[in-house]
């Protein structure tokens, strides 16, 4: 009986795939938003790239999935500083979205091909959904706004694994998911929970606006007396069930307090908030960026700012009040005239997407005035929904105003695929953002020259990373802890933040055989006593790092060393202070 049902899906799959016929122009424009990932992930297997930081631990806790390590929970994050007590983001779906990739074709290749699929199926979902609601012209408009992400965010944050970056463009599938549940769409319902599940799971950041703006197009839902079906809530409440499991899991099972309740009890912080001002200009610089100075805008809009004095940040180089409030007022007016348009219209789609738009934008405003500042001060990571939220915003008043007429809506498509085809273009050249772990893509050929040096650690036993020198935004750690990994050498942490974002079962507990930690700068020529020095890799040539050497002999022999050598010396030492790392051992009685 279940041979029969299973050929019975199998030629219903088949009869409906015989029936489908893409339109050629959505396919050709999907494929246009689809190349600048292609490109970039090419590019970066080709030049070797290698995860470091945050990324590195993406990669090694992917390889963890199916594993006695299997992750239950997300990265560590940040809210933990400002809670007092160690946090992890609510879930593991980032790492399973790129555990088979990693597998496959390991932790470098592989977690790039990982994003890639991820962002190609987010580019995938806004083209489907789109075209379901607004036809060839919906769909255009909106993967011109996912190419126009691409541009601002430059090539190297396509295939990004960092949790605020990865999310980008899953947002604006979100929001395009959004509009469908509005509207009726029946399988937008579970698509936009997949989404919202895999955005709050990854990013903490998103637990306000997934709720709220589900809340939201609900109400628009039963406003227009569009029912949710059945079907709708039986797929709905099975995606629900299946993502949450495992935060679930940990939270019931887990030792200690679950890491639900650790997240929902930190909220009610006492720290410093945005607040309704600043909250206001940043949203403001942002929002009503205009497209010319987006892609600096990515870093501008929302300036890292470190606190002046206990409580108060330094100044912030965003604008102020009264011009935020004049373009606030002038993109309220623009939204409202098309909200106009679109009832005199009686454009249904219209109005629902302009809905949506509006909703995301109060829940995002909402959610930025009441967000934590954090105790290294303000950081745009915090909030990059409001990017998406920004490009779904202007798409769908594009789409009215280019409904408003039929004469206009044939060529609103083409200049819209033309435009998309323009900004890919100017997307494809390698640019990198100064933001998260990206911006030290310079460390990454230091982080391979030192992974390539561990083959000795092989067999050595367990290793306990001691990472009591580590300093802070390091970006070494965790990639030797993913070559142990690969080298299969099991290691063990006791800092409290990694046992949470490495589990349990690596916590430090009398089970090691050695110490292994990082020294770094000059250090690495002067070992600690007691330690051998497994790997050195350097931040000058090799040429350099061997003259380095002589004059340091001749340094700690005491032999005399002229003006021009002490200069010489001077100006290496220097030069080694900048990415230089070593990793020493010794051995645990």
């Amino acid at each position: 009986m279940s041979n029969g049902i299973v050929a019975l899906a199998f030629r219903v799959v088949l009869e409906r795939l015989r029936r489908w016929r893409p339109d050629v122009v959505v396919t050709a424009v999907w494929a246009v938003a689809v190349l600048p990932v292609l490109v970039a992930a090419a590019r970066a297997i080709a030049q070797h790239w290698r995860p470091i930081g945050d990324n590195a631990l993406v990669a090694l806790r992917a390889h963890d999935v199916f594993t006695a390590h299997q992750p239950l929970l997300g990265t560590w994050s940040s809210a933990s500083l400002e809670a007092g007590k160690d946090l992890n983001h609510p879930g593991s779906l980032l790492f399973e979205s790129v555990a088979l990739p990693v597998k496959l074709f390991g932790s470098n290749a592989g977690l790039v091909l990982g994003v890639a699929v991820v962002n190609v199926l987010a580019i995938t979902t806004i083209a489907v959904f789109a075209f379901r609601r607004a036809g060839r012209l919906g769909a255009v408009l909106l993967l011109l706004g996912a190419v126009y992400l691409e541009f601002v965010m430059g090539s190297e944050l396509l295939f990004d694994p960092w949790n605020p970056h990865v999310l980008i463009l899953a947002c604006l599938a979100l929001l395009t998911c959004a509009w469908g549940v509005a509207a009726g769409d029946r399988w937008a319902l579970p698509v936009y929970l997949a989404l919202g599940s895999y955005c709050v799971q990854t990013h903490l950041g998103y637990s306000y606006l997934v709720p709220g703006l589900l809340l939201a197009v609900f109400a628009f839902r039963l406003v227009g007396r569009r029912a949710v079906t059945k079907r709708e809530w039986c797929w709905s409440a099975g995606v629900v069930g299946v993502l949450w499991a495992q935060p679930l899991l940990e939270q019931l099972f887990g030792e200690g307090e679950g890491n639900l309740s650790r997240v929902l009890g930190a909220r009610g912080s006492d720290g410093l908030k945005i607040g309704p001002s600043l909250g206001l200009r940043l949203f403001a610089s942002v929002v009503t960026r205009p497209p010319w100075t987006a892609r600096a805008g990515f870093t501008e809009a929302v300036p890292n700012t470190g606190y002046e004095s206990p409580g108060v940040l330094k100044p912030l180089a965003v604008m102020g009040g009264a011009e935020a409030a004049l373009r606030l007022l002038l993109a309220a007016v623009a939204i409202g005239a098309a909200l106009y348009i679109a009832r005199r219209r009686s454009d249904t789609q219209g109005l629902l997407m302009l809905g949506t738009a509006g909703a995301a934008l109060l829940v995002a405003l909402g959610s930025m005035v009441i967000m934590p500042v954090g105790p290294i001060g303000l950081t745009a990571h915090q909030m990059r929904w409001l990017w998406p939220i920004s490009v779904f915003a202007l798409c769908s008043v594009a789409l009215v105003m280019a409904r408003a007429t039929a004469a206009a809506e044939s060529p609103a498509v083409w200049v819209g695929a033309v435009l998309a085809g323009a900004t890919a273009l100017l997307t494809l050249p390698t640019y990198v953002q100064p933001a998260g772990p990206a911006a030290r893509h310079d460390l990454i050929p230091v982080v391979a020259a030192l992974q390539d040096q561990m083959g000795p650690l092989e067999g050595i036993g367990t290793v306990w990373l001691d990472t009591t020198r580590t300093p802070a935004f390091d970006n070494f750690d965790a990639a030797v802890m993913l070559e142990l990994q690969r080298r299969g050498v099991p290691f063990v942490v006791d800092e409290p933040g990694l046992v949470r974002q490495l589990g349990n079962d690596r916590r430090l507990a009398d089970n090691a055989d050695v110490q292994l930690y990082l020294v770094r700068g000059r250090e690495v020529l002067h070992p600690p006593d007691g330690t051998d020095r497994v790997a050195v890799a350097v931040s000058m040539s090799a040429d350099e790092f061997a003259e380095l050497t002589d004059l340091d002999m001749l340094a700690v022999d005491g032999a005399g060393m002229t003006a021009d050598e002490q200069s010489r010396y001077e100006e290496l030492l220097a030069k080694a202070d900048v990415g230089s790392v070593a990793v020493v051992i010794s051995s645990i009685s």
